[in-house]
């Protein structure tokens, strides 16, 4: 590497290349030099099995992994169009180039770009030994049980949190007494997103997965306690006295979703899943709550009435690619709201009968009844990417709002339907007509309806004070008046409306309320949401919501796509209606088979609360409420004010928030992988299983079957042997034995990439590796009905099956939404040489985690990774702004589009799930140059004699033996004795012409 922080070229040599100088024998009768040639440092440009391409019949990881591409779209190899990726496979250096039709200009100046040999082994460069196996961890032995691996090395202690639990530094777990006693993010639940595929159910031709519902005891109805007020700090929540027992083992411990009856199965029969991915669930989203609450008037003059009428709407959103059951304790209990803000009607002019004959003006009269908690009496599958719109389905007099079943999905038709209370008219005469939407309670509820033995199991997510936009008799709530309102005009002409919804990409800023980015900034899949711990965020609601118009609208009925009827499905993305939003947006990948790629983790539920991103592992944008060069933030509540109304609801002293993303890509990035080693045959579809046989491992150890990841190849270290009993071997050592710690010692990475790299040409040849790669496609029921294969350029999409289409930057579309970007040759080339600069600013790496995370410094390198900044720099920049406008907050780094997050913005951890396996720190390939020469004995300088050689040098997994060392051959492999650590060899040797040099 050279640049800034390494070698000064300018200042050594004149930026001219970099020569090798010559020693002299201290007879003068000769001289010598050599130059190592580091291959790591460069883009591996062809596969080295020719199987392996991205046009082949059976893709790489299904559709993830890069292989041999057409190398033509790099910069100056123009020339090689055409050429089939089997002759590129062939080549055995790059002179080879010109054969192929390029120029031997060309082979010169890639020389320190491309490479057509590079070999890495699996080895942790920050902690030293092998990378620990996380295929073999993660596949059960059971249908639901975890591995005896998995519970050597990462189980719980019984005694609590314990270190190898958390996905954390262990020596900053122990400095946060508060994660030590109530947990953290935890192993388990990466587990339990990698087995989801196994839990997967079909109905009328749709693939889903039961939403997960936690019990809503505690919140709903105990005694006002911290917890259920809302006044604790996220990671005060769990084993503490002022949780509800109910609620101690969450948010991180094996809290009981809907409980299965007899037999495993839910109290109607049908089978239960939820208890197998509780610790990653897939929930439904709260998209959408919308009150209209109206005066009309009736009767005959002598006998008047007047009516309040408050209609409910309330949205549901799915974020994945699958389909999501909005299911209680049986198929007659659906979707649930609960706790959504009381109404209050007020006009001084409109006088009522108070019963006893005497008149008083209509004064805060309630809309609602006290216990306001209303479900659709049904079930309701959510298609990928899809909102559903409830709303109250006939009129109903008030206390129908409490489980009155009437509530629906069959909303296209619906408008003026509502629970209403009627009061004797005395008198009317014009005047000030108020609405008070005022939240009651400190919580808002949403999930599924539970009657039954399991009643408690209805919540998906819990929102404390969600808003606090004025104080209205001490409650947090929002005022709307309408003025000089005549005794005509008691009907939906003066109706209010207020709304509570999700954050758009083009969220309008205001003085009170900058604009974030949604997905990054806010956790819109959060099972605790608490606007007080948005304190540093100075917002008035949480994070991931609308500020707009302060919960003001002017939209009486939702925008829906109705074209299903009688259901109606709600726009989301840009906008909110069909002219700047979608109806469908997907997020979110469930995997279907087992994970090949350390990024796909990125789309695993684990994050629990709103302050954290919706993306934890991979991501790296700094969270705006802690510091920059700070990994937690001890912060107050400075959220409930007096003038919010939640003066009495205010957490008391300090609490911390985590930069999660931060603390879990420092410890996953360089410790672990997934081999792909065949444990279980247990994917969704069986074609794409290799069945776990000794006729398995022969195959693979001899070439005639591939790995799901074809780049790591299998390989026999010295005293061990590539077969099923040595790469199955369970463990009940957390540290020494077992496949989880020798299985890494077994394979070598084909295409090894050390991001250190500076070079321009290897950061295009290794990010083109996708060039071409065909994708896996998804129809609107969820289920996959093969690889599209018409893909021209470079692309990363951000889930493995995908319902939309590759798009480009100049033409964006729909696909913003449902699809990926498809990225030309030049935007590649941009994007790989702002890589570039930025390694030259921040680097040299010293660990995976360093280089993916942002730095803990106080400047422009905190707010975001390397690979994050030069996306943001070049392929995210400049989009067009219909789909995502700038983020205008102050903690919020500059130039950042509120789009960030959504699928046509690219994220870092879209291109580490496709090339991450593939990155290290460290090369293990080097190819070695030596010059000799004789000179004449006279002295006279004359040179009578010249050679040059070359020879590659390769580190392998094998320890180098200690003389001392007793230690197992597998033990030895793990983590040698010797301080010379693995073993090279010399794989290739040659003698070198003039031309050549």
């Amino acid at each position: 590497m050279y640049g800034e922080n390494s070698i000064n070229t300018q200042m050594q040599t004149g930026s001219q290349p970099i020569e090798a100088g010559l020693i002299d024998l201290s007879n003068g009768t000769g001289g010598f030099a050599w130059i190592i040639d580091d291959e790591g440092m460069k883009a591996q440009i062809a596969a080295s099995h020719p199987d392996v391409c991205n046009q082949m019949e059976k893709t790489a990881g299904r559709g993830l992994l890069p292989g041999t591409y057409d190398i033509s779209i790099l910069e100056d190899m123009e020339g090689l169009a055409g050429t089939p990726p089997d002759q590129i496979h062939k080549m055995i250096s790059l002179n080879d180039i010109s054969l192929l039709g390029g120029s031997v200009n060309t082979s010169r100046d890639k020389r320190l770009g491309y490479t057509t040999f590079s070999r890495g082994v699996l080895s942790d460069v920050k902690h030293g030994g092998l990378k620990k196996d996380l295929t073999m961890a993660f596949e059960q032995e059971g249908n639901d049980q975890p591995s005896s691996t998995f519970q050597a090395v990462f189980g719980n202690s019984s005694r609590g949190f314990s270190e190898k639990y958390i996905v954390m530094e262990p020596e900053k777990f122990q400095q946060c007494s508060d994660l030590t006693k109530h947990g953290y993010i935890h192993w388990e639940m990466l587990l339990d997103f990698y087995n989801t595929k196994k839990h997967i159910l079909v109905r009328d031709g749709m693939e889903y997965l039961d939403s997960i519902m936690i019990t809503k005891e505690g919140i709903f109805n105990r005694d006002n306690n911290p917890f259920k007020l809302g006044t604790l700090g996220p990671h005060e929540i769990g084993n503490n006295p002022s949780t509800s027992p109910f609620h101690f083992e969450m948010p991180y411990g094996n809290y009981s979703p809907i409980p299965p009856g007899s037999n495993g199965k839910k109290r109607d029969g049908s089978p239960s899943k939820t208890e197998y991915y509780k610790h990653s669930p897939p929930i439904a989203i709260l998209m959408r709550m919308q009150q209209n609450a109206w005066l009309s008037r009736s009767g005959q003059s002598n006998n008047q009435k007047l009516r309040t009428n408050v209609q409910l709407w309330h949205a549901q959103y799915n974020p994945y690619n699958i389909g999501i059951n909005v299911i209680g304790d049986g198929r007659a209990h659906g979707p649930r709201i609960m706790h959504y803000p009381q109404v209050f009607f007020s006009h001084e002019g409109l006088k009522i009968s108070q019963g006893n004959g005497n008149a008083m003006s209509l004064s805060r009269a309630s809309g609602f009844s006290g216990k306001r908690q209303t479900h659709v009496p049904h079930e309701v599958l959510l298609g990928p990417g899809r909102t559903h719109v409830y709303a109250f389905r006939n009129h109903g007099a008030i206390g129908r709002d409490n489980d009155g079943l009437n509530y629906d999905d069959a909303v296209k038709d619906l408008t003026l339907e509502s629970i209403y209370r009627d009061h004797q008219l005395i008198s009317a005469t014009p005047g000030t007509l108020t609405f008070d939407f005022v939240l009651e309670r400190p919580s808002m509820m949403h999930g599924a309806n539970s009657n039954s033995g399991n009643a408690s199991h209805e919540v998906t997510q819990v929102m404390w004070a969600p808003f606090g936009w004025e104080a209205i008799n001490g409650k947090p709530g929002k005022r709307i008046q309408k003025a000089d309102v005549s005794t005509s005009e008691l009907n939906q002409n003066t109706m209010a409306s207020f709304s509570f919804r999700l954050r758009t990409a083009r969220e309008p800023a205001s003085a009170g309320s900058p604009a974030i980015r949604p997905l990054v900034d806010a956790n819109i899949r959060a099972m605790m949401c608490n606007t007080r711990w948005d304190s540093p965020l100075n917002l008035p609601l949480l994070a991931a919501y609308s500020a707009d118009n302060e919960g003001v609208v002017e939209e009486q009925i939702m925008q829906m796509d109705t074209r299903d009827a009688p259901k109606g499905y709600a726009y989301w993305g840009a906008g909110r209606d069909p002219v700047d939003g979608y109806d469908r947006v997907i997020l979110f990948d469930v995997p279907r088979e087992d994970l090949v790629s350390l990024g796909q983790l990125q789309h695993a539920n684990i994050g629990r609360f709103s302050y954290e991103p919706t993306y934890i592992v991979g991501n790296s944008y700094a969270n705006p409420r802690i510091p920059r060069d700070q990994w937690r933030a001890s912060i107050t509540d400075t959220f409930s004010s007096s003038d919010r109304g939640l003066a009495g609801w205010k957490i008391p002293g300090n609490f911390y928030l985590y930069d999660a993303s931060y603390l879990v890509n420092e410890v996953l990035w360089d410790s672990y992988i997934f081999t792909t080693i065949p444990q279980f045959a247990d994917n969704r579809d069986a074609s794409t299983d290799l069945q776990p046989t000794a006729s398995t491992f022969q195959a693979l150890r001899e070439g005639r079957l591939l790995l799901p990841n074809p780049r790591f190849i299998p390989y026999e270290p010295a005293g061990s042997s590539f077969d099923r009993a040595t790469l199955s071997m369970t463990t009940n050592d957390p540290e020494r034995t077992g496949a989880f710690h020798h299985n890494a010692g077994h394979l070598m990475v084909d295409g090894s990439f050390n991001v250190n790299s500076t070079s321009a040409d290897a950061w295009e040849a290794f990010l083109s590796g996708t060039h071409r790669l065909p994708y896996q496609k998804l129809d609107s029921n969820g289920r996959i009905t093969g690889f599209e294969r018409s893909v021209e350029g470079v692309r990363f999409p951000r889930v493995l099956a995908s319902l939309g289409s590759p798009m480009k930057k100049s033409a964006l579309d729909e696909n913003f939404w449902t699809g990926f970007r498809d990225l030309n040759k030049n935007e590649v080339r941009y994007l790989a040489e702002a890589i570039v600069d930025e390694i030259k600013k921040r680097g040299p790496f010293l660990n995976m985690g360093q280089f993916i995370n942002r730095a803990l410094e106080n400047n422009e390198h905190g707010d975001r990774g390397v690979l994050q900044a030069a996306l943001d720099k070049t392929i995210n920049s400049n989009l067009d702004p219909n789909f995502g406008e700038q983020a205008t907050h102050p903690n919020v780094a500059t130039g950042s589009s509120q789009g960030s997050g959504f699928p046509g913005q690219i994220l870092q951890g879209d291109i580490l799930q496709a090339l991450s396996p593939y990155m290290t720190v460290r090369s293990d390939t080097f190819t070695i140059r030596a010059y000799g020469e004789c000179r004449s004995p006279k002295g006279n300088g004359k040179i009578l004699a010249r050679a040059w050689c070359e020879a590659t040098l390769q580190r392998y997994p094998d320890a180098m033996m200690s003389a001392s060392a007793d230690k197992p051959p597998l033990e030895e492999l793990i983590n040698p004795s010797s301080p010379f650590g693995r073993r090279f060899r010399m794989i290739s040797f040659r003698w070198l012409s003039p031309e050549e040099v």
